[in-house]
Parts: structure tokens; sequence; C-alpha cells
């Protein structure tokens, strides 16, 4: 690694690894930063072309996953996903590829291979969404690592880790948004936040939650997650007897998105 490059990673791992000022505290204003959406189909489907016509001031970040992370740049199915990343980014929609991590047993040098692929296929493409992510501190120098490489070329580049839930804070500081649940079911505000949150802004933590029905999307939840500190909100009612909840967009999105804005 040239110098240029260490001193990059040396800014890179303050940006991940220092601590936020305690002053967050006292300026933190509740507010939903958008939506992060699992957009696991293909882009033919009707969920991009649905998603393409939301009209939202929210950000919106799209996760493309062409079969179980990137495929090889000369194919078909490629040139589709071109296409359908082009269309979505149209519409100011951000696009992330979906690299799984094993939770930190994939050797690194493979997901780093992943990533790599998705920006020579796909350059205009807006970060990565690390999935299966390891909770535990123990892994936060593996995953430092990633968000390093990531950045190296773009630090505009998103790194999104998804540990399912609350991890350890040095998890946290290994991205730039990590998804603090992940699940089904009407109770997706029944959770614990660690007292951590408090030194970082919404912006830093996103909700996924699926087998939701619209009527279960209620003010009052919405308000309980903007406490938590949850930025970034997704619902579904998809999920009900599928393998697969992600591959329909939330038939009650753009309504979801009106309650996000309203609070």
């Amino acid at each position: 690694m040239g110098i240029k490059s260490l001193l990059l990673a040396g800014i890179i791992l303050c940006m991940v690894g220092c601590k936020a000022d305690s002053s967050s505290t006292e300026t933190f204003s509740p507010s939903f930063t958008g939506s992060i959406i699992p957009l696991y189909s293909y882009p033919t489907d009707e969920a991009w072309t649905s998603l393409s016509k939301v009209n939202t001031t929210l950000e919106t970040i799209a996760i493309i996953n062409p079969n179980n992370g990137p495929v090889e740049c000369n194919t078909t199915m490629s040139d589709t996903y071109r296409e359908g990343i082009n269309q979505l980014k149209t519409h100011s929609i951000k696009v992330i590829g979906y690299v799984y991590t094993k939770y930190s047993a994939r050797p690194v040098e493979v997901v780093e291979a992943d990533i790599t692929r998705y920006k020579e296929c796909y350059p205009n493409l807006d970060g990565v969404f690390l999935d299966e992510t390891n909770e535990s501190a123990e892994s936060a120098l593996y995953y430092k690592r990633l968000y390093s490489f990531v950045k190296e070329d773009n630090a505009s580049q998103k790194v999104v880790l998804n540990p399912g839930r609350y991890p350890d804070e040095e998890i946290v500081q290994a991205s730039d948004i990590t998804i603090i649940y992940e699940n089904g079911g009407e109770r997706y505000d029944a959770i614990t936040p660690p007292e951590y949150i408090s030194k970082y802004p919404s912006s830093k933590f996103a909700l996924l939650g699926y087998r939701v029905p619209q009527t279960a999307v209620t003010a009052q939840k919405l308000e309980k997650l903007n406490t938590f500190r949850v930025g970034y909100v997704y619902l579904t009612n998809d999920g009900i007897g599928e393998d697969n909840p992600w591959d329909t967009l939330s038939s009650y999105y753009d309504s979801l998105m009106e309650m996000l804005l309203s609070h």
C-alpha cells in the first residue's frame, strides 16, 4: 500500500473509530432520513418500476442482489442490471450492491473481490451492503478493513452493515449505516437500544421489517423509533408464506414515506 493509501486509510479509520462528540446528545433533533430497500428482484420486475415512480424528498437507498452478490460483467444479466440501476438513479435513488460476509467467517479477500467486481460492472453504484454482519467487537477489524477498502477510491461510497440488531459499538464505527433490526411481525418497535446511540445521528441506524400490515404502522410506533435514533425505515407487508420478503415493493410505501416525512 502506498503512502497516499496509508494516509487515506488512517483518516478513514479515525472517521469510523474516533468517538463522536458528546455534544451531539444536546443538539439531536429527531427526524427520519429515508428508507433502505432490499430490492431483491430482477430489474424488469414491477418492484423496480414502482420504486422509480415514488415521489419523496427523503433519501432512498436500494440494495441490488444479482445472485447472492455480483455476477460477471459481460453477461446479459449484468446488462439488464446496468439499465435498471441507471433508471433508478435517474429518479435520485441511491443504489448499493449486496455482499455477504458470513458473520466475518468469509475470507476478507473474497469479500473484497466481490466489492471490486461491483465497482467494475456498475461504476455508478453508491456503495455496498455487507450482509450477515458479526455483531461482536471481535470482528471490528474485519469490517473496518472492508470500510477502508470501499472508501479508498471514493470516500462518498456508503458502507451499510447488517447485524440485524444493535451490535457492539465498534461494529457501528465500521459503517456509515447499521441495520439494527431485520425481522418480521408487528412488534418492530419492541427493541432495546444501547446507551451508545446518544453519540450518533439518526442517519447512522436503519430498520427493516417484513410481514408488517399497514394497520401496524402507527404514528406512535414511528415516534418511538425516532427516539431510538433510527433514521432509515422500511416496512412491508410482503413475506407471508414466502421465502423472500423483499421481492416486491411494500404496497403502502408511498404512505410510509409520507408518515416518515411528517415526523
